[in-house]
């Protein structure tokens, strides 16, 4: 649970992520985007969004190749990104 102050530059923004990576989920993207978690070592923290623009963005079908992609193309302000 996150706590945002109200009318900040936050308020809105985690919805906003949320409605628009609902509006482009397919069956085969929610599963990838769950491998990949699953894939994900223990102890190694990657935050959801940025497995998300890996997925929708770069294609990305595997831990390994999330990693070879948050080399290339981090993602660096996660409050603009939307799929």
């Amino acid at each position: 649970m996150i706590h945002i102050r109200l009318r900040s530059k936050y308020d809105g923004v985690v919805e906003g992520v949320t409605e628009a990576i609902m509006e482009k989920l397919t069956p085969e993207l929610r599963k990838t985007i769950l491998q990949v978690k699953f894939e994900v070592p223990q102890g190694v923290s990657i935050p959801g969004i940025e497995i998300y623009h890996a997925i929708f963005t770069g294609g990305v079908q595997s831990y390994q190749e999330l990693e070879e992609w948050r080399k290339k193309s981090p993602l660096t302000d996660s409050l603009e990104w939307r799929p």
